[in-house]
């Protein structure tokens, strides 16, 4: 998508959308710990850490395909959580 650079002047409430250098501040301020860690910000890499997140808090693992950090990976025996929290994260 394009933008003129005087989109970034509108809050963030009235364009519906924020840019790469603004995700640290806006996304995680109140963060403890991320679970995926990007060099840059986009939407497809804002719903894997949802969907990180909601895995790690609900499961208390990450499945195999994400990134790792200290969490477990899911195994055999947590399908029937995975299964349960897949769909947990909106989509815009």
């Amino acid at each position: 998508m394009y933008s003129k650079p005087e989109v970034k002047d509108l809050t963030i409430s009235t364009r519906k959308c924020i840019f790469s250098d603004e995700a640290d501040k806006v996304l995680y301020a109140n963060v403890k710990e991320r679970n995926l860690t990007f060099i840059e910000y986009s939407y497809h890499n804002c719903l894997a850490e949802c969907r990180a997140s909601i895995t790690r808090a609900k499961c208390g693992c990450i499945p195999y395909y994400f990134p790792q950090n200290s969490t477990r990976i899911c195994n055999l025996r947590d399908i029937q959580c995975l299964k349960k929290y897949k769909c947990k994260c909106a989509i815009f």
